[in-house]
């Protein structure tokens, strides 16, 4: 495309990794597909946390694994989708289909979402990919606060009806008085 620059990180260690993503430019974005290097023996999940934290931009990832680790996530591949399809071609070839007549899909992706980084890097829900999995999205005030909030309102409710009840006796006992 020629509106989208990509320029490939090939760090020859973690930290110069780390220490780029730090200085990246506001606007930029960051697509973690893998880390492998002489230098450390972390997995995947380890390096995508460490870099999700580091980076100035949001991180992206094409994993469902590592959404949950600080990246935003994308447009994912579904592991249950591959595995229901490994599934359902295990069963054909049991039931006798010659494995030539089974056809070769791609792997589905779909949008999922760690609604903690959308949250993050500022990120409007609304505008993700309809049907998107948004996960990690934590309790609303309502959720989280709901009979404390009743309380509040129960309490704010009689308040006021006894502030107008002792309104209207001083009233009436002023026109009794008159």
């Amino acid at each position: 495309s020629t509106q989208v620059e990509l320029t490939y990180l090939n760090a020859e260690t973690f930290a110069h990794l780390i220490a780029t993503v730090k200085s990246l430019p506001r606007g930029a974005l960051l697509l973690y597909a893998s880390y492998r290097s002489l230098d450390t023996e972390r997995n995947q999940v380890v390096h995508a946390r460490q870099l999700a934290e580091a980076a100035s931009v949001p991180v992206y990832a094409g994993f469902e694994s590592l959404v949950g680790t600080g990246v935003v996530g994308g447009m994912v591949n579904d592991v249950r989708g591959t595995g229901l399809r490994v599934g359902e071609i295990a069963r054909q070839v049991v039931n006798g289909t010659p494995p030539e007549d089974i056809p070769i899909v791609d792997a589905p992706a779909v949008p999922i979402f760690d609604w903690r980084a959308l949250r993050r890097w500022g990120l409007d829900p609304q505008k993700l990919p309809q049907g998107a999995d948004v996960r990690f999205q934590g309790p609303t005030a309502w959720q989280q606060s709901r009979w404390l909030i009743l309380a509040v309102m129960v309490v704010s409710v009689q308040t006021v009806l006894i502030a107008t009840l002792l309104r209207h006796r001083r009233r009436r006992r002023l026109a009794e008085k008159a």
